[in-house]
C-alpha cells in the first residue's frame, strides 16, 4: 500500500531587531562631547517613528526619525544616525524606540533597553601629552575638558625627579 501526504507549508516571518549600537548598552565613561548615537538595524526600517534618551535626572530629548536635521538614515534605511545629542557629565541615559520595520505588517520593533554613562575627559592639554623640550620659562599648563568639572579637587605635576606641585582648581592665584 502506498500513501501519499502532502509537504505542509511552514510560513514564518522575521522581525527587524537592533544589530548594535554606539554607545554600546552597559557602557561607561562616555566622552559628554559626544554628540552623535549609531543605530543599526537588521531590517529596513519604515520611515516615521522616534528614538527618545533619557537621563537619569534632567529633560529627555526625543528624535524624530522624519527629521532629516536630526536624524541621518543610511544603509537603506537600516541606520539611524541621532544628531545633537546634549550629553551631561556623570549620568546614565536610556535609550527608548517607536519604531516599525518596513514590511507589509509595519511590524513594531521590540529592542532591548541601551544604557550608557557618561564621565567628562580631559580633551585637550597645552603642552600637549609627549610634547619634549618644553621651554622651562614655560609657567602655564592648559587643560580643557569634555565637560564642566565640579569645583572641588586638584591637579598634580609630578616630574621624573623633584618635588611634585599639587594646584588646587578652587585657588584663582
Amino acid at each position: 500500500m502506498l500513501f501519499r501526504s502532502a509537504i505542509p507549508t511552514i510560513e514564518f516571518t522575521t522581525q527587524t531587531v537592533l544589530s548594535s549600537s554606539t554607545p554600546s548598552n552597559g557602557t561607561t565613561n562616555i566622552d559628554t562631547s559626544t554628540n552623535t548615537i549609531v543605530l543599526e538595524f537588521s531590517g529596513e526600517l519604515n520611515t516615521a517613528g522616534s528614538v527618545t534618551l533619557t537621563p537619569d535626572s534632567g529633560t529627555a530629548q526625543t528624535f524624530d526619525i522624519e527629521d532629516t536635521n536630526e536624524v541621518v538614515k543610511s544603509n537603506s534605511n537600516k541606520t539611524l544616525t541621532l544628531q545633537g545629542v546634549n550629553l551631561s557629565n556623570s549620568t546614565t541615559y536610556t535609550l527608548s524606540y517607536s519604531l516599525e520595520d518596513n514590511t507589509n505588517d509595519n511590524n513594531t520593533i521590540t529592542v532591548p533597553t541601551i544604557e550608557f554613562t557618561t564621565q567628562t575627559v580631559l580633551s585637550s592639554s597645552t603642552p600637549s601629552n609627549g610634547t619634549t623640550n618644553i621651554d622651562t620659562s614655560t609657567n602655564t599648563i592648559v587643560l580643557e575638558f569634555s565637560g564642566e568639572l565640579n569645583t572641588a579637587g586638584s591637579v598634580t605635576l609630578t616630574p621624573d625627579s623633584g618635588t611634585a606641585q599639587t594646584f588646587d582648581i578652587e585657588d584663582t592665584n
